[in-house]
């Protein structure tokens, strides 16, 4: 880039107001997907409010826009000194902090959200078991009464059976015909 060219560094000044703004609308969209959520509805995240988070992020960008602006005037004078490059290093240092300060801030707050997210999932799955459970107990419940009319029906029907009849008389049978056999003097 050219020292003095003034598009360059328009065009670099806009693209970094852009990159500030888009993390901006980011937050906000985590406020509103964490204001959304279960977690949030309930109550489980208590009063929720960003205003001293938004107004430290936009804070942050302004001044390190600022210097910004200040420094890119001053280094486009002629023959700068040891003071100018030293004030621009410190102006640079310095906007570096702010928006890393605004950028951490604008992080957390999309980490609040994602742990939102986090709680509802975990919500939906203690839902999901106890509703499990539930059924669980419900369906053993009904299993063992069956298994139980099963068992008290099979002892009934053993005793009338005639399966078990007939299966008796077949192996008497078979029992005096191999005793004819051994002896066949009966």
């Amino acid at each position: 880039m050219a020292r003095n060219d003034p598009g360059e560094r328009e065009r670099l000044r806009a693209e970094i107001l852009a990159r500030n703004a888009a993390a901006v609308e980011s937050a906000l969209t985590a406020v509103e997907e964490l204001s959304a959520s279960e977690a949030a509805r309930s109550g489980w995240l208590g009063d929720i409010d960003f205003s001293e988070d938004f107004a430290v992020i936009r804070e942050n960008f302004h001044r390190a826009q600022a210097l910004r602006e200040t420094a890119d005037t001053l280094s486009l004078l002629d023959q700068p000194n040891t003071d100018d490059r030293r004030l621009l290093q410190e102006a640079n240092n310095a906007i570096a902090d702010l928006e890393a300060a605004a950028t951490r801030r604008v992080d957390l707050i999309k980490q609040c959200a994602a742990s939102a997210r986090g709680i509802d999932v975990s919500l939906d799955d203690e839902r999901r078991e106890a509703d499990t459970e539930s059924k669980r107990a419900e369906l053993q419940a009904k299993l063992n009464a069956m298994l139980f009319g099963v068992r008290a029906l099979g002892d009934r029907t053993r005793a009338d059976s005639g399966v078990d009849a007939v299966m008796s008389r077949v192996h008497a049978y078979l029992e005096v015909k191999q005793q004819i056999r051994q002896n066949p003097q009966l």
